[in-house]
Order: C-alpha cells, then sequence, then structure tokens
C-alpha cells in the first residue's frame, strides 16, 4: 500500500463534501431569506462526458420550481 492510498483512506472524503455542500446551501438560503423548506437544488449533465451545472430553485406557493440562480462548484468549494 502506498503513501497515497494510506492518506486517502484516512480522510473522510463523504464527510468534507458533505459539510462544503451544507454551507453553501445554507448561504444561498441566507442570502435569498428562504429556509430549507423553500429551496431544492439540481445538479445536471450538460454534454455526453457529464460535465454538469448546478442551479439553485425555491418552491413557488404552489410547489412549482422557480429558479434563483446557477451556483458554481467553486462557490461549494471555497463555502
Amino acid at each position: 500500500m502506498g503513501l497515497g492510498e494510506l492518506l486517502g483512506g484516512m480522510i473522510d472524503k463523504e464527510g468534507i463534501v458533505r459539510g462544503q455542500l451544507q454551507t453553501s446551501f445554507e448561504q444561498i438560503a441566507e442570502e435569498n431569506g428562504l429556509t430549507f423548506k423553500d429551496l431544492f437544488y439540481m445538479i445536471k449533465p450538460i454534454n455526453e462526458e457529464f460535465d454538469f451545472k448546478c442551479f439553485v430553485y425555491k418552491l413557488g406557493d404552489k410547489g412549482q420550481p422557480i429558479f434563483v440562480r446557477e451556483i458554481l462548484l467553486k462557490e461549494i468549494i471555497d463555502g
């Protein structure tokens, strides 16, 4: 087992990604004066290579999605 494999096994990648997503989602909710019940997020492939874009929507009065904005992966990673 190489050093990279050993270190990779010691890092909680899932926990790191989850924390970054939660932070970003909280910030977007605060920026827009919304709660977790008002929002949903979509990750959509945009080509055959499965490059993707992330979108933020809020739920309207009748549950219809209303586009809020696109969120960049950089925003999620940087928190």
